[in-house]
């Protein structure tokens, strides 16, 4: 199975995790749990810290602490921690190594760089030292080599998920499947491993394989909001919304906090036709995560059902601001600014959308459906085109090419256009009635009357009696675009 590039960074999230006692373990014993994905950090602080006690002289003791303490960002009791380990032995490649990681996070890249050289000058046979000097490198090639290096020495299961977020990152995402899977194989518990893996095969389509990554990682009992959450993505995927909305449920009670899991739950809500308990989810989505570019985006949408345009502008705005490089916002926004009558600006905001992303066939159609809307015939069936080109079974754009071309009395080419749509989809009524009309216009009644009873058959409403040459002027009133807004 070939497999394309897919995000692969999955929500990192710090969950509860259950009291552990460390206090019988030896020095060796912690070091192993401090690369395990489910631990105590509290517990393994206060671990080290008895370890140190027993043992003042216990170098790598110090450099796990300055360790959790880097991720608690307690700089000072981190460096602390480097100048008591450095005092002891100043050429400890793992303090060194330590010391690299705390000055890349506080924004001394070369002096990270450079600490860390030393630390594999000091000794290069330390699989730690490798690791974290990977951390401290630009490119994720760099990284990716010197990760490998680490696992070659220690193969551990948080490593290579690491490297399988690197070569992700990269586009090799077959190397990303088979690092989180040997993440799992190392450390069960991983659960990051196991959304990263699901993912992998969900957003290839293959979701089969996903369902059975996903439920491996639950049905070991694994409590995770993230791990729910996306296998909850799989089943909205699949058509299984009630399925969806027990996992986006339990994942909000593992963490309230979690403001995907609360849109997507306003997503669904949404897609099963039940827009004000849309609008809750996506409340609370918002109040939870100010800066959360989509959930604004997509409780526009659901403003825009529920008629409140103002309310739907207000979103796209924020949403906008937020990520001035969001081409669907500027598509929505361009879209509600139309159905309230503002051309230009719906134009523009279509124009944005395409510049930032060329290959958009959908913006292109809205953008043609706004000139269409000004009179601009012309604009409109050009934008149609390029449209149609990006994606050729693009129903819609037929439909509007068809409506335009007789709005320019073009009728032959208006029906050449329905017909493609209908070749496309041989159920679409709306193109039977279209080219009814450019029949009618060019005296091919029965013709005429043959789409116009497809039409009423489908069940879209004809009224139109073919031998009432005055009601032609109703069939073309009544052609709309269909802009899958």
């Amino acid at each position: 199975m070939k497999y394309a590039v897919s995000v692969l960074l999955c929500l990192l999230m710090v969950l509860p995790v259950l009291a552990q006692d460390y206090a019988d373990l030896t020095y060796d014993e912690l070091v192993e749990v401090y690369w395990q994905y489910d631990k105590d950090l509290d517990a393994l602080l206060d671990a080290f810290t008895a370890s140190i006690e027993a043992d003042p002289e216990n170098v790598g003791a110090y450099a796990y602490r300055a360790s959790l303490y880097r991720v608690y960002r307690d700089y000072d009791a981190a460096n602390a921690d480097i100048e008591a380990a450095l005092a002891i032995n100043p050429d400890d490649a793992l303090i060194l190594s330590v010391q690299a990681r705390i000055l890349f996070d506080q924004g001394n890249v070369q002096a990270a760089q450079r600490v860390g050289n030393a630390a594999l000058e000091a000794d290069d046979t330390i699989a730690e030292v490798h690791y974290n000097y990977a951390r401290v490198l630009p490119r994720p090639q760099q990284q990716i080599e010197w990760l490998s290096t680490a696992i070659a020495l220690n193969p551990r299961a948080d490593w290579h998920y690491n490297r399988g977020v690197l070569y992700g990152l990269t586009g090799q995402v077959r190397n990303a499947l088979n690092d989180y899977m040997a993440a799992i194989e190392l450390d069960p518990n991983h659960a990051s491993a196991y959304i990263n893996a699901g993912n992998i095969y969900r957003d290839n389509f293959a979701y089969a394989e996903a369902f059975e990554i996903y439920n491996q990682g639950i049905d070991l009992g694994l409590e995770n909001a993230s791990l729910y959450n996306n296998r909850g993505v799989a089943y909205a995927n699949t058509g299984q919304l009630g399925l969806a909305v027990a996992d986006y449920e339990r994942a909000v009670e593992l963490d309230p906090t979690f403001a995907d899991a609360q849109m997507n739950l306003g997503l669904t809500y949404y897609q099963m036709g039940d827009p004000d308990t849309a609008l809750t989810y996506l409340d609370a989505a918002v109040e939870l995560n100010p800066a959360f570019d989509r959930a604004f985006y997509n409780r526009g949408i659901v403003h825009n059902e529920l008629g409140n345009s103002e309310a739907a502008l207000d979103d796209y705005n924020t949403a906008i601001n937020l990520n001035p490089r969001f081409p669907p916002a500027y598509v929505n926004r361009g879209s509600t600014y139309r159905m309230m009558g503002e051309y230009e600006l719906a134009i523009a905001d279509y124009t944005t959308a395409i510049d930032l992303q060329p290959y958009f066939p959908f913006a292109y159609h809205n953008r043609g459906i706004a000139y269409s809307n000004m009179g601009e015939y012309e604009l409109a069936i050009a934008d149609y085109e390029i449209g149609i080109s990006q994606a050729p079974d693009y129903i819609y754009l037929h439909n509007s090419m068809g409506i335009d071309y007789a709005n320019l009395g073009e009728y032959e080419l208006a029906i050449e256009a329905y017909t493609r749509a209908l070749e496309i989809d041989p159920t679409y009524a709306v193109a039977y009635y279209g080219r009814g009309y450019a029949y009618l216009e060019l005296g091919e009644n029965e013709a005429a009357q043959v789409d116009f009873d497809a039409a009423t058959d489908l069940g879209y409403p004809v009224t139109v009696e073919v031998d009432g040459v005055d009601d032609f002027r109703d069939v073309r009133e009544a052609l709309e675009h269909d802009s899958g807004f």
